[in-house]
């Protein structure tokens, strides 16, 4: 199965004492032994420690002997010869649809919670200002402040047009000047997880199968039109077989 560019790698990292006691080139090897797997995407079965050594440009018997260092610590394994990533297939495996909605809400409380604590001191800030402004209603940098939002330039908009184009030469290609697209584009940069894994998304629709690449739903509209659509392309609902009746997605 091909590189699907990308690993989950977590947070929870920073904080457990097993990884942050490791001597730093221990701690760089665990982390290539992370990469390598998610280059081979066999459930963390690892290539042999003669092509890893190659891959990472080290030596064989230095490389062995971290492997069994890092064992120690359960971080990979030696299953009969062959050496794998404990556990790496269950923590990159995709977040069910429940799980994620439910992490989505969990990000909305607390941006609603921080902006709700927040709240005094910015309107209080607000009304300072309005009290020591020299400035009259007509100035004109007044009525610039007053643009509407809609007409403002889309963090990473452009950025995400050109990779469409890229990736995608022989699809639709809108412009940054599409003000319905931008206003979708603006509503999926609002969430961390779009803007950390849109590109990724894109890549793996490029190994997508011939079934969903010829349809004319498939265009950069459709990806930017809900947090559902992406999602399905991040997660891999579309890889290999698949086809109006075959596949194990749906189109909405």
């Amino acid at each position: 199965m091909a590189s699907t560019y990308w690993i989950k790698l977590y947070h929870e990292i920073l904080d457990d004492p097993k990884m942050g006691r490791l001597p730093d080139h221990l701690w760089r090897r665990v982390i290539e032994l992370f990469l390598i797997a998610g280059d081979a995407d066999n459930d963390g079965v690892l290539p042999t420690v003669e092509d890893m050594s190659w891959r990472l440009r080290c030596d064989e018997t230095d490389l062995d002997t971290d492997l069994h260092e890092i064992a120690k610590l359960n971080i990979v394994q030696n299953d009969d010869g062959q050496w794998v990533v404990t556990r790496f297939a269950a923590r990159q495996a995709a977040v069910s649809d429940a799980k994620r909605m439910k992490q989505y809400r969990e990000r909305k409380r607390r941006q609603q919670r921080y902006s709700d604590e927040g709240e005094t001191e910015s309107v209080t800030g607000d009304v300072t200002k309005r009290n020591t402004d020299t400035d009259t209603d007509t100035d004109t940098d007044t009525d610039t402040e007053k643009t509407p939002v809609a007409n403002a330039p889309v963090a990473g908009f452009s950025e995400i047009v050109e990779r469409w184009a890229e990736l995608f030469p022989n699809r639709p290609h809108p412009t940054t000047k599409n003000k319905a697209l931008r206003k979708k584009a603006g509503a999926r940069m609002k969430d961390d997880e779009f803007r950390d894994g849109w590109e990724a998304a894109l890549k793996r629709m490029t190994h997508a199968n011939d079934w969903t690449l010829s349809k004319t739903w498939f265009t950069l509209n459709w990806f930017l039109a809900n947090d559902e659509n992406w999602h399905k392309c991040a997660d891999g609902n579309y890889d290999g077989e698949g086809g109006a009746t075959g596949g194990k997605f749906k189109v909405r």
